[in-house]
């Protein structure tokens, strides 16, 4: 129909001035074992949509923070929106069993991995966050 078209148009119009695919979004997910569980990351748009309405912040914002101050409620509500938990307690006690180093690392490669047409720095491994 001329509406679907239309609402079509605009998604690609969004996706190529944003720098992003939906298709990007879907692929991306980086398995992990916490608390003796096999569990995924993945920032699927779900996932991206529930993290700015928790935080009142774009997902980009929070996602350079990584590489420096990042506050430690964001960390949780990325896990807890990126492998959606029930709840952002459960997020918790998952990035205490990985330690704060490794979930800072995983979501690194999650995020990496959402978005693998993301501009990157020459020389720079997939999945790393530059230290700030």
């Amino acid at each position: 129909s001329q509406f679907s078209a239309r609402r079509q148009n605009v998604s690609d119009d969004h996706n190529q001035s944003h720098g992003h695919t939906c298709m990007g979004l879907m692929r991306g997910r980086v398995h992990f074992n916490a608390g003796g569980r096999d569990l995924e990351l993945r920032f699927t748009t779900n996932a991206l949509c529930r993290i700015e309405e928790k935080t009142g912040k774009a997902f980009g914002e929070i996602a350079a923070a990584l590489a420096g101050n990042v506050r430690i409620s964001d960390l949780r509500v990325l896990f807890w929106a990126g492998v959606d938990l029930p709840t952002l307690d459960e997020a918790g006690n998952i990035i205490d069993d990985l330690g704060m180093a490794r979930a800072v690392e995983l979501l690194g490669e999650a995020i990496t991995a959402a978005f693998p047409d993301a501009e990157k720095e020459p020389g720079e491994e997939p999945g790393k966050v530059k230290a700030a």
